[in-house]
Order: structure tokens, then sequence, then C-alpha cells
């Protein structure tokens, strides 16, 4: 086949027109940073590139509700670590009221300090958080305890014994609270009884009261131990979720970034060709007009 120089012309501005094209890319690439603009760029990167989405969501979801219940089990800890307190400072209160050497009025006073500690205990049974209460079961609107003046004095307790769970990973839920009243409320009945047994001056009683109160602070205690592994397992999820988020946009950076330094250099090569096809080119037309000159 006999080349002629009008078709070693035409295609040297078809190639001038692809090398114009490409370049062109190549520099959207660079001034965007992304390996592909629409999905039709790239249908199967673009593909990946939106499953990889989906799951950075979903862990953003779960990290998110993971530092919600970090924070509510958080206040719940300091919450029982506040109850822990006031037990030690009531049994000392009793074991010092059981002492050979208290009167009756000396006793009275501590049973004025021991009516202070049980208002402080009601206090934090209704510590809430963003305006919702965190021992009261499902009913987180309801204040759960309160004093019921009476002989004897009771604290009576209005929420449930619903337990919430939240999920903080796929499959993983964790229950963010526990029976209330059942660990608190024979709390306060100890606080109470140990609190009349001093101010009847009655050891008898007060005894009693000491044991009781004993029970107690061994139920506040478990549930403490509990919390304080749920509160681990939030931790342990959150690092595994930040880890899984960090991998997941490695990948997905990997879908649909351009790298840079190839970009770039892909793009000075090309820019080589185009000016090495713009030489042939002219070259050629120049040959051309001589022949149409020579004629």
């Amino acid at each position: 086949m006999r080349i002629t120089n009008r078709m070693m012309a035409e295609n040297a501005i078809r190639h001038m027109n692809e090398n114009t094209s490409r370049i062109g890319e190549l520099q959207e690439q660079i001034a965007s940073g992304k390996r592909y603009e629409t999905f039709s760029d790239n249908p199967s990167l673009a593909a990946a590139g939106m499953s990889l989405r989906t799951s950075l969501r979903a862990g953003e979801a779960y990290l998110e509700t993971a530092a919600v219940v970090n924070e509510w089990i958080s206040v719940t800890e300091n919450s029982l670590g506040q109850m822990v307190d006031i037990a030690g400072e009531a049994t000392n209160l009793a074991l010092g009221g059981l002492s050979d050497t208290e009167g009756a009025s000396e006793r009275h006073v501590r049973g004025v300090e021991l009516d202070t500690l049980i208002k402080q205990a009601i206090d934090i049974g209704n510590t809430s958080l963003r305006g919702q209460y965190i021992f009261s079961g499902f009913s987180t609107n309801t204040q759960p305890f309160s004093l019921v003046n009476g002989s004897p004095d009771s604290i009576s307790y209005a929420g449930d014994t619903g337990t919430m769970q939240r999920a903080v990973g796929p499959g993983q839920l964790i229950a963010v609270n526990f029976d209330s009243d059942a660990t608190f409320s024979p709390f306060f009945s100890a606080l109470v009884e140990v609190r009349d047994a001093l101010l009847a001056n009655d050891t008898a009683v007060l005894q009693s009261g000491l044991n009781s109160l004993d029970a107690a602070f061994d139920g506040i205690n478990d549930e403490r131990t509990a919390n304080g592994a749920r509160l681990r397992q939030v931790e342990n999820a959150t690092e595994r979720l930040s880890r899984t988020q960090t991998e997941i946009q490695a990948l997905l950076s990997a879908k649909e970034d351009v790298n840079m330094a190839e970009a770039i250099t892909v793009l000075r090569t090309q820019e080589s060709s185009y000016q090495a096809v713009l030489e042939v080119g002219r070259r050629a037309i120049a040959m051309s007009n001589l022949f149409e000159s020579l004629r």
C-alpha cells in the first residue's frame, strides 16, 4: 500500500487530536485529584468506590453510637463510684455508732450526717445525661428515685427494669444500663435503717442495718465491675472500628485518588509525544507542499 503525503498529514492530525484529548484528561485528573469524574468514566472503579463509601458510612454510624454509649457508661461509672464512697462513709458512721463509748447524743449527730448522705445518694440515683435519667431503664424522661416520708421513710422507684442495648459494631450489642431498682433500692433502705437506728440510739437495729448495708454495698460493687467491663468493650470496639475505617479509607483512596507523581510523569511523556507528533506533522505537510510546488 502506497502511503501518500496526504495520508501522513491526516494521520498526524489524528494523533495530535488523540494526544490533545489525553493531555486534557491527565490535566483534569491532576487538578481534581480523582481518577474519574463520573460513573461512566470508569464503571468498575466507581462501583467499588460506592461499596467502600457505604461501608464507611456504616462505620461512622457505629462510631457515633459507640461515642454516645461510652459517655453514658462513663457517667454511670462515675455515679457508681460516688455511691461506693457514700457507702463507705455510711459504714464508718454505723461502726462508730456501735462503739460502747458512744452515747445517744453522739449517735444522733451521726444520724443527722447519715441523713445528708441519703439525700446525696438519691441525687446520684437521679443523675441525668443530656436531659435523660440514666437509672430509669427505658423511662429515661422519668425521675427514678424520690424520698417518701413516713414511719419509716422510704425511697420509691418510678423507672422500669428495661435494659437498653446499642449496636457498636456489626452484630455487637452492648447494654448501656442495668436494673437500678434491684441495685440501689436495697442500698437506700439500708441507709434509712442505719440512720433511724442512730437517731433512736438502738444498737441492735444498727447492727442489723450495718449488715444490710454491707450486702447492698457488695451489690453496687458487683454492678460497678460489670459496668467497667462494658466500658472496656466499647473502647475496644471503638478502636477496632477506627482502625477499620482507616483501612477502608486507604482502599477508597487507591480506587479514586490519582497518584500525583505517576500522573505528572505520564503527562510529561504525553506532552513530549505531542510535540513529536507536531514535528512529524509539520514535516509531512511541508513535504506535501513541496511536491505540489514541483508539479
